[in-house]
């Protein structure tokens, strides 16, 4: 096969504007700080979520989305609430303690 009959190939598995789509979804996911929401959690995990429900609409998956809503959570100023991330964090990771059972459903 030449170079462009591969291409031809390729594009007829996959939808490259979907893949394109999908990656854009991802990244303002993994780019998500609270700095850019004046540090209004509520309006930062309503784009994360309003992220990842357009990834799924496209019938793909995010499987990094709870460590991303940890760093977005973690990038506060406030030193009281990024320690309590922290200990959701571990205790999710490790599945023990208080937040042993937390799901993000």
């Amino acid at each position: 096969m030449d170079g462009p009959t591969i291409i031809k190939a390729l594009f007829d598995l996959i939808d490259p504007s979907t893949e394109v789509g999908t990656e854009q979804f991802r990244k303002t996911i993994q780019n998500c700080r609270l700095s850019n929401f004046k540090y209004n959690v509520n309006d930062a995990l309503n784009e994360v979520e309003h992220a990842d429900q357009q990834i799924l609409l496209r019938n793909e998956t995010y499987n990094s989305l709870r460590l991303h809503v940890f760093d977005t959570l973690l990038s506060a100023k406030n030193d009281e609430f990024t320690q309590w991330v922290r200990c959701v964090k571990q205790d999710v990771n490790t599945g023990s303690r208080e937040y042993k059972g937390f799901t993000a459903q």
